[in-house]
């Protein structure tokens, strides 16, 4: 990451943010505007492929609050028992609220949260994740629970997901081992049967999935 002036052609600061993969998502907070004396203070949020998120100071260096580790799909993220697939791209999208103290984020799991701007920390207790929900192509296949206010759904994003209708948050998700089809409840709501396998189409052309190369 590097700042550009305004009239200047190259970036000046520029420094190294991940281990791995790539910034994918970026914020600037301006935390104090600027005087005749000194310049703004500002922080700037910045997600990456990896799961990684980023606070920096005006000097681009990280803010000594946030961990500097800090890694959604680690052994010690503050958001647990995210999507798998979400892992393959990583955060999408970050943004900060205008008290400045949150970061709402989102992942390529389908799912978005908040986190303390100063520690990198769950804010919402024992429900972390805000809203989730399918996360690649098609959700091609939906039942009704026979009893409760309750459906499934399956897709292309290789998950299946159990909805409250009435509330509109998913309360399950199960990995599945293929993209699915079909998807129904037992008679009494007890067991959910799934259709496995498929032809992933976007755009009207078909993609060839990794276990057919």
């Amino acid at each position: 990451i590097g700042i550009i002036g305004r009239g200047e052609r190259r970036a000046s600061g520029f420094n190294p943010l991940f281990d791995r993969g790539m910034a994918t998502s970026m914020a600037v907070v301006l935390m104090k505007a600027a005087t005749a004396d000194e310049g703004p203070q500002f922080k700037v949020v910045v997600g990456g492929t990896s799961g990684q998120i980023r606070v920096l100071d005006q000097d681009l260096n990280p803010t000594e609050t946030f961990a500097e580790n800090f890694n959604l799909y680690g052994d010690k993220t503050p958001i647990p028992n995210l999507f798998g697939l979400g892992s393959l791209r990583g955060i999408k999208s970050v943004s900060v609220d205008k008290a400045q103290r949150k970061i709402l984020a989102a992942t390529a799991g389908g799912e978005i949260f908040e986190l303390d701007i100063e520690k990198g920390t769950n804010i919402n207790g024992s429900k972390p994740v805000l809203t989730s929900g399918h996360c690649r192509d098609q959700v091609l296949g939906m039942a009704t629970h026979p009893i409760r206010q309750e459906c499934a759904t399956v897709g292309d994003d290789k998950s299946l997901r159990v909805w409250d209708v009435a509330a509109g948050n998913v309360i399950a998700t199960l990995a599945l081992s293929d993209v699915a089809r079909c998807c129904a409840y037992s008679p009494n709501g007890q067991i959910i049967v799934v259709g496995l396998g498929g032809t992933v189409v976007r755009n009207g052309r078909r993609q060839v999935r990794k276990d057919e190369d």
